[in-house]
């Protein structure tokens, strides 16, 4: 019997792999037994051993050392050298003490190996028995946060997809690289924590460099976002956002902390798309504002983002912010030679002005954007402009011409493969049909649009939905039922931090206010 990092290669070999132990959670089952998984049986029992009153630890205590298994991936040596420390610290101390775990866990057994004596120590020792190429490779992935795909490899191992590929495949064969799959299929990877911030202090010198390819590698990845999110892929696309998430996050604050804020601008302009649609408008607000203040005025992609500033605004109901900063935006992108730009700044100009009680100047705008899109590149903004000149038609209560431009609104995104945008041509047609009487028709048209919002997990446009049907319920005189869909589209906008826009606050407001006082 022997142990190895990698197989022998023999005829008569019989391979035994040795996981990590079993943490919290790993089973998939919420029912499991705390105190009988794996990892946390070991930290208990090594506890007891350094003399921890363990028999005084009860529910409370358990969750806090599933917690520092979990953030320890279930290595059995640094659950030891965790556990050590429960005599002399709380465990809330351990845990906390995690973010330094190279210095928190160094003092094993004096009688143990070198190796053995600390979490760092073990890890040197695992990565020394590795070539070059390896080394230098495991060190470059350790940049990523939350795993990696083979693309970002390449791109911070600076090798052809080849080269990638068989790196991959000897690290996950030394068990230095787990491999996973996203919902596509696709293969991910990542690293275990300890190992992933062990690589981060041995790039020393060579970490600027490194980070900087992960940044261009996620600029790149957020400028191509845009046009992903509103074609066929776009549930691949979302859900590659999702993963990479944390990634895109350390890409924009390395645009900020090493002093490339235009390649933030990149990332920041295609990925607030993303930001808006999984309501993460917080984040938006963050980023987007840090980056255009820390970018030159004539940074590519800059206007852009002034304008989705002034959206966000808006959103969250500060309509004099809002208009200030939309002029600023609006100006900067005609001094662009790029329609597909301008129109996007113009959209949020389109909403402002209509909750303003502008009429004239949205409709003005939207119309704008119409005729900016005389190129296939641009035929999201004229779906776009269609839906918003149906609302004003619908405001107007020009109904018929309200409907024939939301339907045009739903055939030319769902020309172009976007099913998601399509959702709030179909919830424009469903407020015409409610503003007609035809109620059990707009009732149907409300659930298909609730139906793909929650598919695609859009908060906004299933709390839409959900008011239109209350709307169709307090019309019926149903009025518990109107109440409890009423109170199932407050969660919807909350969960992510979303308000009522302005625009509908009042109605909503209204409504609300009478079946209160109808149902007592």
């Amino acid at each position: 019997m022997a142990t190895s990092q990698v197989t022998l290669a023999t005829p008569a070999e019989t391979v035994l792999d040795l996981p990590a132990l079993a943490v919290p959670g790993a089973s998939g089952s919420i029912y499991d037994p705390i105190e009988e998984v794996d990892a946390v049986a070991l930290f208990v029992e090594r506890a007891a051993s350094a003399g921890a009153d363990v028999d005084a630890w009860g529910p409370d205590e358990l969750a806090a050392i599933a917690n520092i298994v979990v953030e320890l991936d279930g290595m059995p040596l640094a659950v030891e050298l965790a556990a050590a420390r429960a005599r002399s610290m709380s465990l809330h101390e351990i845990a906390h003490g995690l973010q330094e775990r190279f210095d928190l866990l160094a003092s094993g057994s004096r009688t143990a190996p070198e190796r053995q004596r600390s979490l760092q120590g073990a890890l040197t020792w695992s990565l020394d028995l590795l070539d070059d190429a390896h080394g230098v490779a495991i060190r470059r992935l350790s940049v990523f946060v939350d795993g990696f795909d083979a693309a970002g490899a390449a791109a911070v191992i600076v090798a052809p997809p080849g080269t990638v590929r068989q790196v991959l495949a000897d690290l996950i064969d030394r068990s230095l690289v787990q491999r996973t799959r996203d919902v596509a299929g696709a293969a991910r990877y990542r690293m275990l924590e300890s190992l992933r911030q062990h690589g981060l202090v041995e790039l020393a010198d060579d970490l600027p460099t490194v980070r900087d390819r992960h940044l261009r590698h996620f600029a790149e990845l957020g400028s191509t976002s845009l046009a992903g999110l509103r074609g066929p892929g776009q549930a691949l696309w979302l859900a590659r956002l999702d993963a990479d998430y944390e990634n895109l996050r350390t890409a924009l604050v390395r645009s900020l902390d090493g002093g490339d804020p235009a390649a933030g601008v990149r990332l920041a302009a295609g990925l607030a798309h993303y930001w808006d649609w999984r309501g993460r408008l917080r984040d938006a607000v963050d980023w987007i504002g840090r980056l255009v203040a820390a970018s030159e005025p004539g940074t590519a992609g800059r206007p852009r983002l002034m304008g989705w500033q002034a959206y966000l605004a808006w959103e969250l109901g500060d309509l004099e912010s809002a208009r200030s900063l939309e002029d600023e935006a609006v100006a900067a992108g005609r001094s662009l030679d790029d329609p597909a730009e301008l129109a996007l700044i113009l959209s949020s100009s389109v909403l402002i002005s209509r909750s303003t009680g502008d009429l004239a100047r949205a409709e003005a705008e939207a119309e704008e954007i119409r005729r900016l899109g005389g190129s296939a590149a641009e035929a999201w903004h004229v779906a776009w402009a269609e839906s918003a000149l149906a609302t004003i038609a619908l405001t107007n209560e020009r109904f018929d011409e309200a409907e024939e431009l939301a339907r045009a609104s739903i055939t030319g995104y769902e020309d172009l493969g976007d099913e998601h945008a399509a959702t709030w041509g179909r919830l424009s047609v469903a407020q015409v049909q409610l503003a007609r009487g035809d109620l059990a028709v707009a009732e149907r048209t409300a659930r298909t649009a609730l139906e793909t919002s929650v598919r695609f997990d859009d908060d906004r446009s299933a709390s839409w939905a959900l008011e239109l049907l209350a709307e169709r319920a307090h019309r019926r005189d149903e009025s518990e039922r109107a109440a409890r869909l009423l109170g199932a589209a407050h969660p919807f906008r909350e969960s992510r931090g979303l308000t009522a826009s302005p625009s509908k606050r009042a109605a909503v407001d209204q409504m609300g206010a009478a079946l209160r006082e109808r149902l007592g």
